[in-house]
């Protein structure tokens, strides 16, 4: 098979890939909103919480909140494994 129809199934399957994630994350109204919260010895930590559409003060809903490294593109390069932010 060519490079060029290579590189063309790679492209096409990445742009699909990024957008199943994006359409997973999101679907029906999820909100995911990046927190930082004070960790063990005061350090900052980073993480990511899914937040459903009916969930509101009046009406609380479970949450799901994410400190794994592989979700937070700013904090892959740091994990190994999770290491916390520095300021």
């Amino acid at each position: 098979m060519p490079r060029r129809t290579i590189a063309a199934i790679a492209a096409v399957l990445i742009l699909l890939g990024s957008m199943l994630a994006h359409f997973t994350q999101t679907t029906n109204g999820i909100r995911i909103e990046d927190v930082r919260f004070k960790g063990a010895a005061g350090k900052t930590m980073s993480a990511l919480i899914y937040i459903p559409r009916n969930a509101s003060e009046r009406s609380p809903a479970p949450g799901i909140l994410d400190a794994s490294c592989g979700l937070i593109p700013r904090l892959a390069p740091k994990c190994a494994p999770f290491q916390p932010e520095t300021e």
